[in-house]
């Protein structure tokens, strides 16, 4: 009899233990498969925050290159719109861009001494449209028909405003056709064609102007 019980006894106490432990098992499992979740989600938060970072860091760079790429233009540029309300290119050919040959006119007006008078000169051209951009006796360029068109010469064309070319309108024109090489508006090689006969003065300036064009031709 003592045997008998004794058997029973160990059996429950067995089974009490298998329970136990295979309870203890389950939890065990549940708690790792937790921890291996909240770890993968940890790592997939990080890996994430690294590529927007990377990507932050890469849009910046691309950014900080094109700036240096394109300089901000060391001339005063007067658009259309500031200085007249007439509408260009009406039922005109586009301008084929970038530009090869470029005719060099002055306009045979008297100089400007300042920015309202060369003002009031620009807007007592004939036509708006007469060239493509006009460099005043300041220095600033002024656009006429633009890049959109041609000038009512049927090609393109600068003017200097003025018989005599001053010092500073030499330098500014040749700023601004560089900015246009720059932005893939005037060939890097272009032409700078004149009327002839021509003037001296004209002809210092395009001797100059070519100059700085030749040193990349």
């Amino acid at each position: 009899m003592m045997d008998d019980s004794n058997d029973a006894g160990a059996r429950r106490w067995y089974d009490c233990c298998c329970i136990f432990d295979d309870s203890t098992e389950d939890e065990r499992t549940h708690l790792i498969d937790r921890g291996l979740d909240s770890i993968h989600c940890h790592r997939f938060w990080i890996f994430l925050l690294m590529a927007i970072f990377l990507t932050a860091v890469s849009l910046s760079t691309y950014l900080l290159v094109i700036q240096g790429e394109t300089p901000e233009p060391s001339f005063s540029y007067v658009p259309r719109t500031g200085w007249s309300s007439q509408p260009s290119c009406v039922n005109v050919s586009q301008l084929q861009l970038p530009v090869r040959e470029m005719f060099l006119l002055p306009t045979n007006t008297s100089h400007c001494r300042n920015e309202s008078d060369c003002l009031k000169a620009v807007r007592e051209l004939e036509t708006a449209d007469l060239y493509n951009f006009v460099v005043t006796s300041d220095g600033r360029v002024y656009e006429g028909a633009g890049w959109s068109c041609p000038s009512a010469f049927g090609a393109f064309t600068v003017s200097v405003l003025g018989t005599l070319l001053t010092d500073v309108q030499v330098d500014k024109l040749g700023a601004f056709l560089e900015f246009s090489v720059e932005r893939g508006w005037l060939e890097s090689c272009y032409e700078i064609l004149m009327e002839q006969p021509t003037t001296r003065y004209l002809s210092d300036a395009v001797l100059k102007l070519e100059e700085t064009r030749n040193t990349r031709c």
